[in-house]
């Protein structure tokens, strides 16, 4: 990897960072007018979360599905880059006196094996897939046993270095649970 790119992930990786820390720091409660009152809307995490990296932008990609799974509260379980698993276990290294023992476990080795053990897990609510569109048919499949929820990206690549593959809304919908509260007014 050229220095100048390496630069400008590092950099895009701050910043998501920052942006995900600023949207946690906000709360995750929402409101809408109801027809007959108000609808309060809660964002709660899905609890145990697995994330198998993709390979390209190892750091970027890391940090970015990292970040968003966090800011709404899960607990994590992370298979890193299979071809540079390197800058994640930095990241990690260097965040572990932040975080409570537990909450971010990354996890090296072979990737279709931690796949494959992560699907079936019973105790996985939630599974990240970023890798061939095989892996990923098999993860819809294995997952369904316990209505695991799952996001995959069926071989296709992202632009993770764009804001809206790397951080958009869909990020905030796939990393928490949505719940609304109807709160009945008048008749």
């Amino acid at each position: 990897v050229e220095l100048k790119t390496a630069k400008a992930e590092v950099e895009l990786s701050v910043g998501r960072l920052q942006a995900w820390g600023a949207l946690q720091a906000q709360g995750h409660t929402l409101q809408a007018a109801g027809l007959r009152g108000p609808v309060l809307r809660l964002q709660e995490p899905l609890g145990v979360l697995a994330i198998v990296c993709p390979d390209e932008w190892p750091l970027l990609a890391f940090v970015s599905l990292l970040a968003a799974a966090l800011a709404y509260g899960n607990t994590l379980i992370v298979v890193p880059s299979g071809s540079c698993p390197l800058p994640a276990l930095e990241v990690c290294q260097d965040m572990a006196t932040l975080f409570p023992a537990g909450l971010v476990n990354v996890v090296t080795g072979d990737r279709d094996h931690l796949t494959r053990c992560l699907a079936l897990h019973q105790d996985v609510q939630a599974l990240w897939y970023f890798g061939s569109a095989q892996g990923s048919q098999f993860v819809e499949w294995a997952s369904a046993g316990n209505l695991k929820s799952v996001w995959v990206n069926r071989g296709c690549s992202r632009a993770w270095d764009q804001e809206a593959e790397g951080a958009g809304p869909e990020f905030r919908l796939r990393a928490a649970r949505t719940k609304a509260l109807w709160l009945p007014m008048g008749d």
